[in-house]
């Protein structure tokens, strides 16, 4: 039972004629162990009723439960999300350990879903979505991560720059970048207790917002889960941000 947590941020930079953006965000969807047929449907009935300016996932769509009927349906519900800038996903460690990636983008990409692989997109002319690949792609699939500098390097720094990574980490990357606010997921938010110690151990922020000069982290507890379909101290939930960009 999913719950909606929102933010309400601003960002110090002018976003050509923006003045606002009603963000969607979701990750760690895990869909085949929690999340199946109805849980995708009512996914996508939750987004809509946001009216998303733009949505972002977080990677962890799909995992090792995940079958190809249940990503051919997800391509068909995906299909009926409304967003006026579209629908935007990464990689995460799940993608790869689940060891059929080109399935995974096949599915994603009928389903009007844009992943983003270690690199940038301009949208409206007004601010950057920048996607990350997931270290585990080096571990399983031998290919290399690119540095954050490497995708940003023909940015328009003045414009706002909000980041996909599936890991809240390399916090300090992001913070020299310039990059105005990271999404992230991963965590769990440790899932069940006591998992949620060893989460807060590993990351700086494992949970929720942090803010560190212009820098925004906001880490989602993920929608459905890994493993055993349970929670303990813990929701999962879709995260709703109202993006607030300088006036001219």
């Amino acid at each position: 039972h999913p719950v909606l947590t929102n933010y309400n941020l601003s960002i110090n930079k002018k976003a050509g004629n923006i003045t606002s953006l009603n963000i969607v965000m979701i990750s760690d969807v895990h869909m085949g162990t929690s999340v199946k047929e109805k849980g995708i449907d009512n996914m996508v009935t939750s987004i809509n009723k946001l009216n998303p300016d733009i949505v972002l996932f977080g990677g962890d769509i799909v995992d090792e439960s995940t079958t190809t009927k249940l990503k051919a349906y997800s391509a068909n519900a995906f299909k009926n999300i409304k967003s006026k800038y579209g629908v935007y996903d990464i990689t995460g460690n799940h993608e790869y350990f689940e060891a059929n990636l080109p399935e995974t983008l096949y599915y994603l990409k009928k389903g009007n879903v844009r992943v983003l692989q270690d690199e940038v997109v301009k949208i409206d002319n007004s601010f950057y979505i920048v996607g990350r690949n997931d270290p585990a792609a080096t571990a399983i699939s031998k290919e290399g991560v690119k540095p954050l500098s490497e995708i940003l390097k023909s940015t328009d720094r003045t414009l706002p720059i909000i980041v996909l990574n599936h890991r809240p980490a390399n916090l300090q990357e992001a913070e020299n970048e310039k990059v105005d606010l990271q999404l992230s997921g991963h965590t769990h938010r440790g899932q069940f207790f006591p998992n949620n110690f060893i989460t807060k151990m590993v990351y700086e922020d494992d949970y929720g917002y942090l803010k560190k000069d212009d820098f925004n982290l906001i880490v989602s507890s993920g929608y459905g889960t890994w493993g055993p379909p349970i929670r303990i101290g813990t929701n999962g939930e879709i995260v709703n941000i109202k993006l607030n960009f300088k006036q001219k």
